[in-house]
């Protein structure tokens, strides 16, 4: 009885089986009397790679319609505080990998892909780690200008009756770091703590002025800075020969043409420019070096004519 037990539980152990093997892409059912998957995997020559992984495991059993599932091994760069390691692994899905190397995920970091994607042929994996604050600060809130029309100061021109104020306010932003970089603030709450104070401006509407007896009509009075030159044998920009009432001005500012009166000067016309002269600069033309140099640098108004 005892040797046909044994003979029978031979038989079995030895009779050919259909198994499924699936190796990558490729699935083909193989007929095998090999006892263990070990065995028939060294039966078909089939050789594995140092990371690739065999499913069930080697030393599992063979019986009829099993199933050999050959993980091959993919190429993986993985990028975890900003450090690359490459290597190959036979995980299924990005979230295996990180598990297979032991990478801890706090709750708010990514991972690129997700966690759940199927592996692929050289694939990167990269931990992305999140950072959140809480910071506040303390932001000025501008004050409003109000302004109010004055006859008797010139048109153009304005005075302060009383200086504006900033207020001040408390901001709560949460600030987001990627890998130790700021991608991102969202303003969370703003509190203010002291208040704005308004400016008064007194803005001019006036557009005539009496001088030397006479009233002078005007569409627009600046304050500028004035200085003087004589002639160097150099025509104007307009081409014309300088004399007196010549007016160089930077024609950005005030036109080519513009005739205007200018305090401690009389009438001139804008008709050249210089390299020093910007913005609110003007160089009025004197009949001699001795006379220009006597003006030197002044404060002026001036009164741009109708």
């Amino acid at each position: 009885m005892i040797a046909v037990m044994a003979c029978i539980v031979f038989g079995f152990a030895w009779a050919g089986k259909t198994v499924t093997l699936i190796d990558g892409d490729q699935e083909i059912a193989v007929k095998t009397r090999s006892a263990s998957i070990g065995e028939f995997l060294e039966a078909q020559k089939i050789v594995l790679g140092p990371e690739d992984r065999v499913v069930p495991e080697l030393s599992a059993k063979l019986v009829d319609g099993s199933r050999v599932v050959i993980k091959r091994a993919y190429k993986i760069t993985l990028i975890v505080d900003k450090e690359k390691t490459e290597f190959f692994s036979s995980a299924d899905t990005v979230g295996d990998v990180l598990k297979e190397k032991m990478v801890a995920l706090n709750t708010e970091d990514m991972v690129v892909p997700e966690a759940g994607t199927v592996l692929a042929e050289n694939k990167e994996i990269k931990v992305v780690r999140v950072h959140t604050e809480s910071q506040s600060i303390k932001a000025p809130i501008p004050y409003n200008t109000r302004r109010v029309p004055n006859p008797e100061i010139s048109r153009g021109l304005s005075r302060t009756v009383s200086r504006g104020q900033n207020g001040q306010e408390m901001q709560t932003w949460k600030v987001t770091y990627h890998d130790g970089q700021e991608v991102s603030r969202e303003l969370v709450e703003r509190k203010q703590i002291a208040n704005p104070v308004e400016q008064v401006l007194q803005v001019g509407t006036g557009q005539q002025v009496s001088r030397g007896g006479n009233n002078i009509r005007f569409r627009e009075a600046k304050e500028v800075t004035a200085t003087a030159y004589t002639y160097t044998g150099n025509n104007t920009a307009n081409g014309t020969k300088p004399g007196y009432g010549t007016i160089a001005v930077d024609p950005g500012v005030i036109p080519y043409g513009t005739k205007m009166y200018i305090e401690g000067y009389g009438y001139g016309t804008a008709l050249d420019k210089g390299s020093a002269i910007r913005g609110n600069k003007i160089d009025v033309f004197l009949e001699s070096e001795k006379d220009a140099r006597s003006w030197g640098r002044r404060k002026v108004k001036i009164y741009l004519l109708d």
